[in-house]
């Protein structure tokens, strides 16, 4: 929670607000960003009034209260005196309040909500709730006339009924709250100082709680019980609401809490909430056009390495390629020396001695449509394809490490860069090539038994998966629902004319995942080779003419699990 945002904060601030804003005119709010508003009033305040010399008729001062709606510094304060009120490119606000005076500031003691009452009967709200922080002016019914952000009051003063509001002398003396505490032994003291600093957030919200950890230490605050803690907590609210410290530590953090309660080191002292609040280091600048731009391309050649290394990682196969294609050629050798014993064979396969692994006994699964020798002859050709397979990971694999290489030098050679000399130095060296390596595909490629597989992104890719797909190949999309365009590449089957059963069910899940139909148990999903697409002229994105398919069924499933099964 900000400083700026807490409930202690916010009582000794409230007194202030009022003292300021009581008895002045507003004369217009406007915002010039998302989070920030402001409105500026005009005249002398109540307070002023009260002065010796002062009747109401002397100079008016400007005054302007600015709220921060951003939940990692959401607040209010109030500037004198702020200087010229014109702006450009800003958007205004509650022009219904114009020349309307404040008349009373509440707020209720243990809520972040305050309301400025104007004579008219309307009221501004704020809502200081980080995410949900708003302002929205109401007329005195409770009716929302307008709000600074969207959303709706989460607390309508209106309707609600009365509650304790802070004035300039009142501070929170109404004693302890019955709560100690989710789950927490009254009588037995706190199992560690996480457990305690837990416990007093959830149990004590109005609690300063920008030094928790270095209060609990300090005061040994873990030893006592809940019991004695809410005392000890109550307490230091009390205090520090009627006798605030206003302290910019020399950390850069700021306290209402005096030295004997967080004794810390102070930079310096303030002698207003308002001075305080509005001191410490200038905001950050934003980054400078040169670090925008070093942080796009270093975030765009991370993307590129991740693509690599991804498709490295669905080509580690290649060992376990290689071993499958040596026992398929084995297989085929023993077939061909055992192919007189076609009375033997069995469902099984046939039992042969393995010559090839000092003599063990190995059960050879054969087709039953064909012979032994006709099955030696498929082992062969397995094994070749596996080979085949092989040879085109190691060559892909190779491409990809140097491709991968090159990129991390370049994201090295990138974060060194420190000012404009190196930075267009880095451009001439490597931005032409990677821009060209950056160029997105319009499909997501995965590899499975070597076979490539595409997965279209989008509408508009699927258009472009078409045009650069061949016409041999597999196409497979889930019937009567939009979806990715999903392809089994032909070239990658090593010339056997059509996928195997188990890569068509693979290819037919991935275009069911990749699909609106995607939460349904089985998805029907058109199959055809791309010969038999048609796109015409005036068509959608993606969509396209079959004019001939089959059907799977088919149950959707993502890449990660459709190399999964395959790795096992």
């Amino acid at each position: 929670m900000p400083f700026s945002n807490s409930n202690t904060v916010l009582n000794v601030l409230v007194p202030e607000l009022k003292r300021n804003l009581v008895g002045v005119k507003y004369v217009q709010s406007r915002t010039s960003g998302k989070k920030q508003w402001e409105a500026d009033f005009e005249g002398q305040s109540l307070s002023d009034q009260s002065l010796p010399g002062r009747d109401g008729k002397g100079e008016e001062t400007l005054q302007r209260l600015v709220f921060i709606a951003d939940p990692q510094r959401c607040g209010l304060v109030l500037k004198q005196n702020p200087g010229s009120t014109k702006r450009k490119n800003v958007t205004t606000f509650f022009e219904a309040l114009q020349g309307d005076v404040v008349s009373n500031l509440t707020k209720p003691l243990q809520e972040r909500v305050i309301t400025l009452h104007f004579e008219s009967g309307r009221l501004l709200l704020f809502e200081l709730f980080g995410a949900k922080a708003n302002v929205w002016l109401l007329e005195s019914s409770g009716d929302v006339l307008e709000g600074f952000r969207k959303g709706m009051p989460t607390n309508n003063p209106a309707n609600q009924p009365p509650s304790p509001s802070m004035s300039g002398s009142e501070h929170p003396s109404n004693g302890l709250p019955t709560n100690s505490g989710p789950e927490a032994p009254t009588t037995q003291p706190f199992e560690s100082t996480d457990a305690c600093e837990a416990w007093i957030k959830s149990s004590r919200p109005g609690f300063p709680r920008e030094h928790l950890s270095d209060l609990i230490i300090h005061h040994s605050l873990d030893q006592k019980t809940p019991q004695e803690l809410a005392t000890w907590c109550h307490q230091v609210e009390s205090k520090t609401v009627a006798k605030p410290v206003f302290r910019l530590l020399e950390d850069g953090s700021k306290t209402l809490l005096n030295e004997q309660i967080l004794p810390l080191q102070t930079q310096q002292t303030f002698g207003s909430i308002m001075d305080l609040l509005q001191a410490g280091p200038p905001p950050k600048k934003g980054p400078s056009k040169l670090e925008e731009q070093k942080s796009k391309r270093i975030k765009a050649l991370q993307t590129q390495m991740k693509r690599k290394k991804g498709s490295l990682k669905n080509l580690e196969s290649t060992q376990q390629t290689l071993q499958r294609a040596d026992q398929q050629e084995q297989f085929g050798h023993l077939l061909l020396a055992n192919a007189y014993r076609e009375a033997e064979r069995t469902p099984q396969g046939l039992s042969c001695i393995n010559t090839f692994d000092q003599g063990q006994e190995v059960m050879i699964p054969l087709k039953s449509t064909e012979s032994i020798l006709e099955n030696g002859q498929t082992y062969y050709q397995k094994a070749k394809k596996s080979r085949a397979q092989a040879a085109m990971h190691s060559e892909r694999q190779d491409a990809l490490q140097r491709e991968l290489d090159a990129l991390e030098n370049a994201l090295s050679q990138l974060q060194a860069t420190h000012d404009e000399k190196s930075w267009k130095k880095w451009l001439q060296t490597y931005d032409h090539e990677l821009s060209k390596e950056s160029q997105s595909r319009p499909y997501r490629p995965i590899t499975l038994q070597g076979v490539e597989i595409w997965i279209g992104k989008g509408a508009r890719e699927n258009d472009e998966c078409l045009r650069l797909s061949h016409k041999e190949d597999w196409w497979f999309h889930a019937r009567g629902v939009a979806g990715s365009h999903v392809y089994i590449r032909h070239h990658s089957l090593g010339g056997q004319p059509k996928p195997s059963a188990a890569l068509m069910d693979a290819a037919a899940s991935l275009a069911a995942w990749h699909s609106k139909a995607k939460g349904s148990p089985v998805v029907p999903v058109s199959v055809t080779q791309r010969k038999y697409l048609q796109k015409k002229k005036q068509a959608a994105p993606g969509e396209v003419i079959v004019r001939q398919e089959d059907v799977l069924d088919a149950e959707p499933k993502s890449s990660t699990q459709i190399l999964a099964t395959f790795e096992s």
